[in-house]
């Protein structure tokens, strides 16, 4: 899926038939409309129920983020017509059948996933035994974890599995100005807790985004509890490529210097630099 980030304030237009992004200094940027599946905004943006329109007509779902905080807040997504009564009577179907299975299977894959991660930081010499022994940990939290019954106890076994997983952080992390200590958001309290809630959204808004090209109902899922108001689908899948896309993202970008703690304003979140050097990668 081919995504275009906008950093800077400016118009987004319909010319006949191209996009084209122009800015407050007045400089056009043509944008190759059959080359992009999703605008993400984390910007001011001025635009009209046309622009709407044409990106419907093309396809195209726009996300939106928070300016100031660049938290992800909404989604203005292409007319799905694929909408099919028989899906959505499996889908539910399935949400109450066999759904210990399913969640077992869940947690099961992103042990497995987060395994696989630090398999590659087990090699080296200076910290390698301490990966080692949090394998060997997440491999007991497997075991254990068909023994969960209510999602009470998912929840709280869930807790379990991510904690021992972000334990690795510092020991992976290069820069020792990047610190985890623990899970924290809203607000977070360090740099690198600032940057994993970014990045989870990202992956939020992109499988939300490759769902409504599918005939799935986000809004149904069989982990995180039904909401009107959230995608439950979207976050139980989710789930399973954090450790795959955000943790070795994060490293990367940290350990390659990519990313400094420089690129941080004083709330610990992403500055206009640190926001672009992001979305470039």
């Amino acid at each position: 899926m081919d995504i275009l980030n906008i950093n800077k304030n400016g118009f987004l237009k319909r010319l006949d038939d191209s996009l084209y992004f122009e800015t407050e200094s007045n400089q056009k940027i043509k944008i190759p409309i059959l080359k992009i599946n999703v605008i993400n905004i984390y910007s001011h943006i001025q635009f009209s129920s046309d622009l709407i329109w044409f990106l419907n007509q093309n396809n195209i779902s726009i996300n939106f983020f928070n300016p100031f905080s660049y938290k992800y807040f909404g989604t203005f997504n292409y007319t799905n017509n694929r909408n099919n009564s028989k899906i959505l009577y499996k889908q539910l179907k399935e949400l109450y059948e066999n759904k210990d299975d399913k969640i077992i299977l869940l947690y099961n894959t992103l042990i497995d996933n987060m395994i696989f991660v630090l398999q590659y930081y087990q090699k080296n010499l200076s910290y390698g035994k301490n990966i080692t022994i949090i394998i060997q940990n997440l491999r007991l939290l497997k075991e254990q974890n068909i023994q969960q019954k209510n999602l009470e106890n998912y929840m709280l076994f869930e807790g379990k599995i991510w904690i021992e997983y972000y334990s690795s952080f510092d020991f992976i992390l290069k820069n020792s100005k990047f610190k985890f200590e623990k899970r924290t958001k809203n607000p977070p309290e360090n740099e690198l807790n600032s940057l994993i809630s970014f990045i989870n959204m990202k992956l939020y808004s992109l499988m939300y985004n490759i769902m409504i090209t599918t005939q799935l109902d986000p809004k149904i899922g069989f982990l995180h509890e039904l909401d009107g108001n959230r995608y439950s689908l979207v976050l139980d899948l989710s789930e399973l490529f954090k450790p795959l896309f955000v943790s070795k993202f994060i490293f990367n970008l940290i350990n390659t210097k990519t990313l400094k703690i420089t690129h941080f304003d004083n709330s610990f979140m992403l500055n206009s630099e640190g926001l672009f050097l992001v979305n470039k990668e």
